[in-house]
């Protein structure tokens, strides 16, 4: 059983390290002939050899200790069973990828018509996939064709993977679809692989271990930089069985630390455009004064409000504050999103669709891999958890139309104020040229008037500019349009999840409405990381 990592208040985020395994289906060639204790006997030397280097991933990956491991296969005869066996003994968690529905899966048969499995490997693997370290279950394929199948099996498996271990029966046949293919496309794709080779020789197991593709520092992908500096309080309930934490605690603790730090950072950034544009304004309207009256102290004056709005300038492109406030807010937001719907078994597969670069992928690998195991056993009927999201997600104080209903306001309100200080700078700087313009041309030597005349042809385009600038630094248009957007989903969806009737139509209608929800947030995310004070 694994211990809890996180135990330490100032301890890393817990992070998943998934690791995707294929291996023989027959691990003893056809060649030998052993009794039915002779073969338990080498499948488990097989197994506890198996056991041993699962243990040994870490230290030979360097993990830290704020990683876990969650293994991924098939449950084929074989090497298959023998993983799940290993996992299970070390409180592991599993995810089980099937190329097809459970039952059809186990009474499938081969090209020759042999079955797959045999009766009592039927109740074998039925047992195995009732282990309480299985946390998921899935079908990963839709094609007609058995190889097709397994290849799309072998393909999920090496996509949701961080590593592969493979276990070979030595001078074993290569087929299309199988443990060898699962092989190649891993070193293709340039990821760490654990090759095992296992032979009968002398009537014992012999073993080659060989590491694919591990550079001297691996890591998982890294987390954003903010992530990785979070301090990860303990879990005050005893978490899942393997696991060091549970979704629960996981979640409240990415929410409430990512919506602080973007509060901060909000506040921050937005305080900072007001300085810099205010401050470069107000330094205009210095050296329009210093051309008519030419005082040192405006100078001056001038001069320390341009090195005031440089110096913020700098020093918020430097602390990267936009970057900080988009990835604490979306985290923030994720963190929300799979918070509203626990207790609801279902992969979050919706969560790798989002346009988030790749550093966020083992975030969201940790939150679905927290989550199935938390939602394994719920027991809650589907009917109170649709009444339960539709109230607190969508129409509570806190809900998402609300949530909607009033920043659309807001920031229609904001965007027209924006506009129409434009629009009025504008059309006053027309006029005064004009009639600066015409007073030239009747020879009107009124230089008094001329001088306000000038000073506000200056000063009036700089301020339309500023309100401008100001609009397209809180994103007001965007914010206006997008915000329009979802509000009218989320009113055309509430009475559709209201009267759904049956647990798939729900599912899919929650999904589609998470899927829109985050989908609006990591679309400002993509936005918002790396703009500055125009």
């Amino acid at each position: 059983m694994m211990k809890n990592q996180t135990s330490d208040p100032g301890s890393s985020l817990p992070l998943v390290v998934s690791v995707g395994f294929a291996g023989s289906r027959m691990l003893i060639a056809s060649g030998h002939v052993l009794t039915d204790s002779e073969r338990e006997e080498f499948h488990q030397v097989v197994e506890n050899y198996l056991y041993e280097c699962i243990a040994g991933i870490p230290e030979e990956l360097h993990l830290q200790p704020n990683h876990f491991l969650c293994g991924i296969s098939q449950i084929a005869i074989g090497a298959d069973t023998l993983f799940t066996r290993a996992l299970s003994a070390r409180g592991i968690p599993q995810r089980i990828f099937l190329p097809q529905a459970r039952e059809e899966y186990l009474n499938a048969t081969g090209t020759s018509g042999t079955p797959d499995f045999s009766t009592t490997d039927k109740v074998i693997a039925s047992d195995l996939l009732l282990s309480p370290h299985i946390i998921q279950e899935r079908v990963v394929s839709d094609a007609s064709d058995r190889t097709n199948r397994f290849e799309d099996t072998n393909l999920h498996i090496l996509n949701a993977s961080d590593v592969i271990v493979i276990l070979l029966r030595a001078n074993a046949d290569t087929k299309p679809g199988g443990t060898d293919d699962l092989l190649q496309h891993a070193l293709h794709h340039h990821k760490p692989v654990l090759e095992i080779q296992v032979s009968f020789e002398n009537q014992q197991a012999a073993f080659t271990k060989t590491w694919h593709k591990l550079p001297q520092n691996w890591i998982p992908a890294p987390l954003p930089e903010i992530l990785r500096s979070v301090a990860f309080p303990p879990d005050p309930s005893p978490p899942p069985a393997g696991l060091p934490t549970s979704s629960a605690h996981f979640l409240s603790t990415l929410k409430s630390l990512g919506s602080q730090i973007a509060d901060w950072k909000s506040k921050g950034f937005k305080n900072s455009a007001l300085i810099i544009i205010g401050a470069h304004f107000i330094a205009t309207i210095c050296a329009v004064c210093a051309l008519r009256y030419h005082h040192p102290a405006i100078l001056i004056i001038e001069l320390l409000l341009l090195i005031t709005g440089f110096t913020v300038h700098i020093l918020l492109h430097r602390s990267q504050s936009m970057r900080v406030w988009a990835v604490s807010r979306i985290s923030a937001e994720i963190a929300r999103s799979v918070r509203c719907i626990e207790g609801i078994h279902i992969h979050l597969g919706h969560l790798f669709q989002l346009p988030l670069p790749h550093s966020f992928r083992p975030l969201l690998r940790t939150i679905n891999t927290l989550h199935l195991a938390s939602s394994k056993n719920s027991r809650t009927s589907w009917q109170l958890q649709k009444n339960h999201y539709i109230e607190n997600r969508l129409l509570g104080k806190d809900g998402q139309i609300n949530y909607y209903k009033s920043n659309l306001e807001k920031a229609t309100r904001l965007l027209k104020f924006a506009n129409t200080g434009f629009k009025l700078a504008t059309i006053i700087a027309v006029v005064a040229t004009i009639v600066k313009l015409a007073l030239i041309i009747l020879n009107n030597h009124d230089t008094h008037l001329q001088e306000n005349l000038g000073s506000i042809a200056i000063l009036l385009p700089i301020a339309a500019v500023a309100s401008l600038s100001l609009a397209a630094s809180f994103d007001l248009e965007a914010r206006t349009h997008t915000y329009d957007e979802t509000l009218r989903f989320l009113l055309e969806v509430e009475p559709r999840l209201r009267t759904t009737r049956t647990e798939r139509a729900f599912i899919r209608l929650l999904i589609e409405t998470e899927t829109r929800l985050l989908g609006e947030t990591a679309n400002w995310f993509s936005r918002r990381s790396f703009t500055g004070i125009n």
